[in-house]
């Protein structure tokens, strides 16, 4: 029964009934699962090897896979074993996913360890089960010390009845998973044969037609979560994920009256997705959001999720002058299938405190509950707060807050806002020109205007980097600057319009009082473009 498609099958049965995530091990039934469910996955790869007894996600390659497959929470091992693999090592990997991370553990101290980490669930899945006997029991003095110790507790391990869920509940668990007690057929028949044979004779007598037969399976899926509410299940699958890779911020094309070019935004998405590109910030500073009007950016929003066939991740900028449009506009975005909402600075009346910019930020976000919310650092709006301060004092007050779009070459700031609340926000860097220098510091995702028309030179500089090839990283820059040279002399926003013509695309000129382009100074900038792409 350890196929994909029955398992897929169990966990839609499972949430049927009332399960807000699935525990899966193995990434074809990750995979199985993911493509018929939203709901939140805990994955896990096991393992027999020949020189550690640690069996749960112990390689680096494993996280990789697990967060490819559409695992929302990774969770490995973490006891005091030999092990191939450090658990600061896997942690760390697991962070630069994007996915949250849990901490299988066998004893106090193995939870504490994690918990000082910072790794976000503590489970109690290996209690017991790194010793012999193993017990009957679960072990709920363990959930009651990880819980008073802060931990947020996910219990597991012998949770075989409903009355145990709920004393792991009163014990201090943020949630339980089970497990055998559903979905191993072999295991539930066993309970009831040893039942019956140890029941009074007349009994066993009267019930002698029950058979025992069993099969033996491995690797099952786990239900899990059966007592979280709802609303927090939502939430929590709204801020798991984070922005990775490049993640394009579009041009709004206009035709030769100033007016919304439609049909050019699917010309935009289908070039976006054969560059690898994975995700597009929609109406921001280069998508010229503030000269829209707000029917114009709802139905610019509406084309981008037609447009992007899922294939993109979409977040919109709903920001604008008055705070009445900007909560209007996410009100919308709650309606559709989008990743984050997002909104800079008020750029007339300015907050004059980190205070008055979450009050802001606030009554945007709630308008959106259900998406997450991303604040646009950017200098344009001339809010100059101290970022890592908003997060800090934000965290509390925004629930769907997920994160800052930081469009500041400030690495100093940037690499706090990273840290803060051991990692959980994310911090997609924008300074294109300065793409090596975030990804030094910790970034995982980059919000710009140059992956419209440049993203393979992009794709590759960040390789280079990761594989440690500086000279070839310093060579893509030499062609990043040429870019930027361009973008500078005839102004980024119609100079970036221009270049979208490298790929056959009109964008069109940008609108009042951005200066447009003579045809001769956009062939100009197509051809200087194409320069330095090509050096």
């Amino acid at each position: 029964m350890d196929t994909p498609e029955i398992v897929a099958a169990m966990a839609l049965a499972a949430l049927a009934g009332g399960a807000v995530g699935l525990r899966v091990e193995g990434i074809s039934n990750i995979e199985a699962v993911r493509r018929v469910t939203d709901a939140p996955i805990i994955g896990i790869i096991k393992r027999d090897l020949p020189d550690s007894e640690v069996r749960i996600t112990p390689w680096l390659e494993d996280v990789d896979a697990l967060c490819a497959a559409g695992a929302d929470i990774i969770a490995f091992d973490v006891t005091c074993r030999p092990r191939p693999v450090s658990v600061e090592d896997l942690f760390q990997r697991v962070q630069a996913t994007g996915c949250l991370a849990m901490a299988d553990a066998s004893n106090i101290e193995d939870g504490l360890l994690a918990h000082r980490l910072g790794i976000d669930f503590i489970g109690t899945t290996l209690s017991g089960y790194t010793q012999t006997p193993v017990p009957t029991e679960p072990d709920l003095e363990l959930v009651k010390q990880l819980s008073q110790a802060g931990c947020k507790v996910i219990a597991e391990g012998r949770y075989n009845s409903p009355a145990l869920a709920a004393a792991a509940i009163s014990a201090g668990a943020y949630a339980v998973t089970v497990g055998s007690a559903i979905t191993r057929i072999e295991h539930i028949c066993s309970w009831f044969c040893e039942a019956i044979q140890h029941a009074p004779q007349e009994t066993k007598q009267q019930n002698s037609r029950v058979t025992d037969g069993t099969t033996r399976c491995r690797g099952y899926s786990k239900l899990f979560w059966l007592t979280m509410p709802p609303t927090l299940s939502d939430l929590l699958r709204m801020r798991m994920k984070k922005l990775t890779g490049l993640i394009a911020a579009p041009h709004t094309p206009f035709d030769e009256q100033g007016e919304v070019n439609y049909p050019v935004i699917d010309q935009i998405a289908e070039h976006l997705v054969n560059d690898g590109v994975k995700g597009v910030y929609v109406c921001g500073t280069t998508g010229e959001g503030i000269h829209c009007s707000v029917e114009e950016r709802k139905k610019i929003a509406e084309r981008w999720v037609k447009a992007a066939q899922g294939k993109l991740s979409l977040t919109l900028h709903t920001g604008a002058l008055s705070i009445k449009d900007a909560i209007d506009l996410s009100r919308h975005a709650e309606t559709l299938d989008i990743f984050a909402t997002s909104a800079i600075g008020p750029c007339f009346f300015k907050p004059g405190n980190i205070d008055d910019l979450i009050a802001y930020c606030q009554a945007i976000a709630a308008a959106a509950p259900s998406k997450g919310f991303y604040y646009y650092h950017s200098g344009m709006s001339g809010v100059n707060l101290d970022m890592e301060q908003f997060l800090i004092k934000a965290e509390s007050k925004i629930p769907n807050l997920s994160g800052i779009k930081f469009n500041n070459a400030d690495l100093y700031e940037f690499q706090r806002c990273l840290r803060v609340s051991g990692g959980k926000f994310d911090i997609p860097f924008g300074v294109d020109e300065h793409l090596p220098g975030g990804l030094a510091v910790g970034a995982i995702g980059a919000v710009g205007s140059t992956y419209n028309y440049a993203a393979p030179l992009f794709h590759k500089i960040i390789a280079d980097f990761n594989a440690g090839n500086q000279v070839a990283v310093q060579r893509g820059m030499d062609q990043v600057i040429a870019l930027i040279r361009v973008l500078v002399e005839f102004g980024g926003v119609a100079a970036g319009k221009a270049a979208m013509q490298l790929h056959g695309i009109d964008a069109g000129n940008p609108r009042l009082p951005l200066r447009a382009l003579t045809k001769e100074q956009k062939q100009t900038v197509v051809n200087r473009m194409r320069d330095a792409i090509a050096i």
